[in-house]
């Protein structure tokens, strides 16, 4: 049996699943070793040694807590394996040219509209193509090893994982008659945790039908308002549920929707959005675990960012919540703490500390969903927020900073700055201090 297929028989020994994970995977922070491996990349691709350059690109992007890459190297080749979602990469390399395929499809039957559609996506590609050998449709990205500069093999694989794993599904659901996926390494949720998060998501619909519909703003001045509980709930079902398939997509499209600076908002669009979120949204509820299971990923999907751009992002939207609730439109003043939080967990790779004060919010937010989850201790008692467990786990984060850790006066802020005396208040000020906090270095 061959190095791939030791690795991915299907009577092999799956991987244990790891505990519960929130949101979408980011390459995030690199140790510093990690960095080297990619300066080492670099230097010995221009010694003409490319599979030693290519070795250092895989130490590079293999996080060793969760490795997702693995290869055998003899004196004149490399074979190598990457995970990507649901999908897997299988590829070698020898001292003159490097090849990554990813088998996507097995064609049950010939369709036209399938082929023109793999057709026109090559167009569009920047180092990838489909292809089609016998009945196996496959993605494939190849190289010389004369112009196989790290920068080129990292981008072609990156463009090859995220489109193997993001258009299997899609492809999958518009032409199931004539293709079959292939299948790969996934981990199934436990049943009592789908149904959990199938419960979840109806009671998130049904709050947001219900606000949508008892909205008394005009929507043809307020567009804003009505976005804001859609985009809310878009992000924090994107966070909490972690969907692989349609449903991923359908935020995906509703949120480049809205940003998408040549049509703006429109009264229209977010009433298509509303209806088409809870329409697709009752659909997959039947069949949660088609959407939601356990996969280990290489490549991120999401847009590295510096604190302070996040924190400009904090602070230009949190006092847009006051007139709403002056104005007694409290469910719309509270989607935008949501919004704010839910946005920068989807839309970028945040730096430490923020994911873990951003999922700290979610959990006090969603209490309920996190005790049904098993986690503790309980951040919400009796309908009120507890104040001394919810400061204690605020200040556990904030001394990772090596700035903060000996100093207790930038501490003694958390104390200061945090109020208590209702949901609104806590959000407020618990994003008002994320933005204006002077964040150092962070082990």
């Amino acid at each position: 049996m061959g190095f791939f297929q030791r690795l991915f028989s299907k009577k092999g020994t799956p991987y244990t699943r790891t505990p519960v994970r929130f949101g979408r995977f980011h390459e995030g922070l690199k140790t510093e070793e990690r960095f080297e491996s990619w300066d080492v990349a670099l230097d010995r691709f221009t010694k003409d040694d490319f599979l030693g350059s290519l070795e250092a690109l895989f130490h590079y992007l293999n996080d060793p807590e969760n490795p997702t890459i693995q290869y055998v190297r003899s004196r004149n080749k490399i074979e190598f394996t990457i995970e990507q979602g649901s999908s897997v990469i299988v590829g070698w390399s020898n001292p003159l040219e490097f090849q990554a395929t990813s088998d996507i499809f097995q064609l049950k039957e010939k369709h036209a509209g399938l082929m023109r559609t793999l057709l026109e996506s090559n167009y569009s590609l920047d180092y990838c193509k489909y292809v089609l050998k016998e009945k196996t449709i496959s993605l494939k990205f190849n190289s010389k090893a004369l112009d196989g500069a790290p920068s080129k093999i990292y981008s072609g694989l990156r463009e090859l994982a995220l489109l193997a794993d993001k258009q299997d599904d899609l492809i999958l659901n518009k032409f199931s008659d004539y293709v079959e996926k292939e299948d790969f390494k996934i981990t199934p949720l436990p049943a009592e945790e789908l149904t959990l998060k199938a419960n979840f998501l109806r009671d998130q619909l049904d709050e947001l039908k219900a606000n949508y519909q008892a909205c008394a703003l005009d929507p043809e001045e307020f567009q804003g308002a009505y976005s804001y509980l859609i985009l809310n709930t878009c992000y924090r079902l994107d966070y909490l549920l972690k969907p692989e398939g349609e449903l991923m997509d359908l935020f995906e499209n509703i949120h480049q929707g809205y940003f998408d600076s040549s049509k703006g908002i429109t009264p229209a669009k977010n009433k298509m959005n509303f209806i088409t979120l809870l329409e697709k949204g009752t659909k997959v509820m039947k069949d949660l675990e088609e959407e939601c299971y356990e996969v280990n990923y290489t490549f991120g999907y999401t847009t590295p960012v510096t604190i302070e751009r996040v924190q400009d992002f904090v602070l230009e939207e949190v006092d847009k919540m006051d007139w709403y609730i002056r104005e007694g439109h409290r469910e719309i003043g509270l989607a935008i703490p949501g919004y704010i939080v839910g946005y920068s967990l989807f839309h970028y790779a945040l730096p430490r500390p923020l994911p873990e004060l951003f999922a700290l919010y979610y959990e006090i937010t969603e209490y309920d969903f996190f005790k049904g989850l098993g986690f503790s201790p309980i951040l919400v008692k009796n309908g009120g927020l507890e104040k001394a467990i919810i400061i204690q786990k605020v200040k556990k984060i904030f001394k990772k900073d090596s700035k903060n850790a000996k100093n207790g006066p930038i501490l003694s802020e958390i104390d200061q700055k945090l109020r208590f005396d209702s949901v609104y208040h806590f959000s407020k000020s618990f994003l008002q201090l994320i933005g204006e906090h002077k964040f150092g270095s962070w082990a």
